[in-house]
């Protein structure tokens, strides 16, 4: 190993060790105008469920929420973190996350789970579940967005691929001010399958607090975290993340909110493949915050 790579894993691994103290926020945009006036959450809990650590193939997970409280963020991580686990989908439903991550075409060859995490509250006004599909092609990269209705924002974002094959690779989860884009790759060898991509969002008028910001502090390397951090005092309830470059060859690994101590946040982690990459490539988070 040369010690330009020894040097990339020490900057890595001590990057991975940060506490979330020394985390920076990214910048902060403005609530979307609402004609209700902003509520707070109210019961918000945060559930999660992890399936056995085995050699399967696919992983399938899902989440209900206790005391028949409604869905307002969500997400998942693969463990380890390896770019062999690819999602195929994360869907959102009223009570409800169901996630599904499938191998590689090249399998992987040690155990690994998938956790999914629902965070759930009593059910705010103007909620709904809206999502969009795109149309089928074998296209080598589709895209899709869902659009809020009315003047209601997102709370959690969501994306769904047709192939079960692990020969899709999704980068981009992305809550903005009034919907949720997603869009997906083919792996580097490609597909002769035509394929589509969905985006769902979990929407509602703006809780109080309500906020989008976002982050990339952190240089790619093989591996990657970033933190997005919430504004003191408010709760994450669901990640976003952009990825950049290296078309299906870095496989997100895991978008989540998280907390640590006082600090709320969003995380959404990346890595290369077993074949690596020899293009750039970055990653911004997002996290969706609130007032409680």
């Amino acid at each position: 190993m040369t010690s330009t790579t020894n040097a990339r894993w020490r900057h890595q691994a001590a990057a991975l060790l940060l506490t979330a103290a020394s985390l920076t926020a990214g910048f902060a945009q403005p609530a979307a105008a609402s004609s209700v006036q902003q509520q707070p959450l109210t019961g918000v809990v945060t559930v999660s469920y992890t399936t056995d650590s085995d050699d399967d193939r696919i992983k399938l997970a899902s989440k209900v929420c206790p005391n028949n409280k409604t869905i307002v963020g969500f997400g998942w991580s693969t463990n380890p973190a390896s770019g062999q686990l690819r999602l195929q989908f994360l869907i959102p439903y009223e009570h409800s996350v169901l996630a599904q991550v499938h191998e590689d075409y090249s399998y992987y060859s040690s155990p690994w789970s998938l956790t999914v995490y629902a965070v759930c509250a009593d059910r705010p006004s103007g909620w709904s579940i809206s999502s969009y599909r795109a149309p089928t092609s074998s296209d080598d990269y589709h895209t899709a967005r869902a659009e809020c209705p009315g003047d209601t924002v997102p709370l959690a974002a969501g994306v769904e691929q047709s192939t079960g094959q692990g020969q899709i690779v999704v980068t981009d989860i992305n809550p903005d001010f009034t919907g949720v884009h997603v869009a997906a790759y083919e792996y580097e060898d490609g597909t002769p399958t035509s394929w589509w991509i969905r985006a769902w969002a979990v929407c509602a008028d703006a809780p109080a607090g309500w906020q989008l910001l976002s982050s990339d502090n952190q240089t790619a390397y093989p591996t990657t975290a970033e933190f997005t951090t919430c504004t003191a005092g408010r709760t994450a309830l669901s990640a976003g993340v952009d990825l950049n470059g290296a078309h299906g060859e870095v496989v997100l690994t895991g978008v989540r909110p998280g907390y640590y101590q006082d600090d709320q946040f969003g995380l959404v982690t990346a890595t290369e493949d077993e074949t690596g990459t020899p293009d750039d490539w970055t990653l911004t988070g997002e996290v969706i915050c609130v007032d409680l």
